[in-house]
């Protein structure tokens, strides 16, 4: 969340100081190839009118780790 800080160096430099030696850092970017999974998981959520109650999240969940169910999965 470094691009909501006013001084993003600032936030930089505090994370690199609990880095420890050696340590990596992992950095994740905004891209469309990086958001393309959260895409298609909007979009399955919405094709099938899952709102946002615990029940509905529940039910979400169940069906995507479902076998032959879920994202990715060949429709017939």
């Amino acid at each position: 969340m470094l691009h909501h800080m006013r001084d993003f160096a600032e936030g930089w430099r505090a994370l690199l100081t609990v880095l420890r030696p050696g340590g990596v850092m992992h950095v994740g970017l905004y891209s469309a190839l990086a958001r393309a999974d959260i895409r298609a998981a909007r979009a399955f959520i919405a094709e099938r009118g899952y709102g946002e109650s615990a029940d509905d999240i529940r039910r979400c969940r169940q069906e995507l780790s479902a076998p032959r169910g879920g994202l990715g999965a060949a429709t017939t």
